[in-house]
């Protein structure tokens, strides 16, 4: 079980509000029919648990790492920015439950109160959603702030790449089942400040830095302590 709550795409994606619902409206017919209910986290092994599955456990995500020890990628960009700025990365598909908004605002604050030499690198396929792809531009044109880039779907060596010149991974999202850029940022040696919501604490299990805020302003604070 890893079902996103089909709120998270009202107004943005029509179809996987049906879906999603759905989905997690199947599950209840599973509950008199299963030996074992598996979620891929403890958050969502609860939810599970939750709903009357009697027995419940959690198959762990083992993430492979080989498709990031490859060669460097052929992304331009990429080595365009080992020049001494600030490189501030989320990885993960363009879609509302990620809060590209937070990380947004918060870069914006960092920027603006502590540090003009920074740049954001928003790294996942929007596909499908480009009605949310289109807020979040219109919000980067409100607030004015530079240097904020969706590199879309890029291949494994771009992604590899791209963890190299990270400085910091800043996660916002409110909903993860797992979350494995986490893993795969933790794996590439950058630092991880990351919203403590559902799965994520436990992903996280001890590193990097948690926070439990939405405030633009503390989450920019504490961008500027951990570089």
């Amino acid at each position: 079980h890893n079902i996103t709550p089909p709120e998270y795409f009202v107004g943005v994606h029509n179809e996987l509000v049906k879906l999603c619902f759905r989905g997690r409206r199947e599950l209840a017919a599973y509950i008199e029919r299963s030996d074992l209910a598996l979620g891929d986290s403890e958050y969502n092994r609860q939810e599970l648990e939750a709903l009357g599955f009697r027995r419940t456990d959690v198959l762990p995500v083992v993430p492979d790492f080989s498709h990031l020890d490859g060669s460097q990628g052929q992304l331009q960009l990429a080595s365009d920015l080992d020049d001494g700025w600030v490189n501030v990365m989320f990885v993960g598909r363009v879609i509302p439950n990620k809060k590209f908004e937070t990380v947004i605002r918060a870069f914006h604050v960092y920027r603006t109160r502590h540090n003009p030499r920074a740049r954001l690198l928003l790294v996942g396929s929007y596909s499908g959603f480009e009605r949310y792809l289109s807020m979040l531009q219109g919000l980067i044109a409100t607030l004015g702030t530079p240097d904020v880039h969706f590199l879309g779907h890029v291949s494994n060596e771009d992604l590899a790449a791209l963890y190299d010149v990270a400085d910091l991974f800043l996660c916002a999202s409110a909903h993860e089942g797992f979350c494995v850029p986490i893993i795969e940022a933790f794996y590439k040696g950058v630092p991880v400040l990351a919203y403590a919501s559902t799965a994520v604490p436990t992903t996280m299990d001890g590193g990097g830095v948690l926070y439990d805020t939405t405030d633009p302003f503390e989450i920019a604070r504490l961008m500027e302590a951990v570089l």
